[in-house]
């Protein structure tokens, strides 16, 4: 701590998925258990203005995107060259946590990481942005919606142009996600 509201601060954290993810169209394989897998550490300044706003900016970060299964690192998956299993990126890291109760029984939660690469392109900022919105509706009935937005400079995905020709391009992905959950003690 170096003063009422800013702090010496690191980061750890590690993302992967447990179910295997496929394509829609074709049945293939598009990811699975650590593949990908992304671990991220961090030094730098934690600014906590308030209980509700965190902000955390680390100029020297790790990022490494691992491919362990043989079938998608032979593809080059996940920005990860072809037969290789991980990615190293040396960059810089910003992250934005905000929480708040919104309404009784509403709460708020956002958080959002930019992450640029210094060794490569660091103009392309990679973005991870989730937000959280849960509701408790009575005793017995709670509620959340989740949406995560990621864009990765490195991860290339099958696309097709307007006149149907495939290609391999960079997109914004979506994913929304509402839970309705029961409680009852007995």
């Amino acid at each position: 701590k170096n003063s009422t509201k800013w702090y010496y601060g690191g980061l750890v954290n590690f993302r992967t998925q447990f179910a295997p993810g496929f394509n829609t169209e074709d049945g293939s394989l598009l990811s699975r258990i650590m593949s990908p897998a992304y671990l991220t550490a961090a030094l730098g300044f934690d600014y906590k203005p308030n209980s509700n706003l965190s902000v955390f900016i680390a100029p020297v970060s790790y990022r490494g995107t691992f491919v362990l299964d043989d079938n998608l690192n032979a593809i080059g998956a996940y920005g990860v060259e072809i037969n290789k299993k991980l990615r190293n990126e040396l960059g810089g890291l910003l992250m934005i946590k905000f929480q708040k109760d919104v309404l009784e029984n509403v709460n708020f939660k956002t958080q959002a990481t930019f992450f640029s690469n210094y060794l490569d392109r660091p103009e392309n900022i990679d973005v991870l942005w989730d937000v959280l919105i849960s509701m408790k509706i009575n005793k017995y009935i709670s509620a959340s919606i989740a949406t995560s937005l990621v864009y990765d400079h490195d991860i290339l995905l099958p696309l097709t142009d307007v006149n149907g020709n495939p290609f391999e391009g960079r997109r914004v992905q979506f994913k929304e996600v509402l839970n309705i959950g029961f409680n009852y003690k007995f």
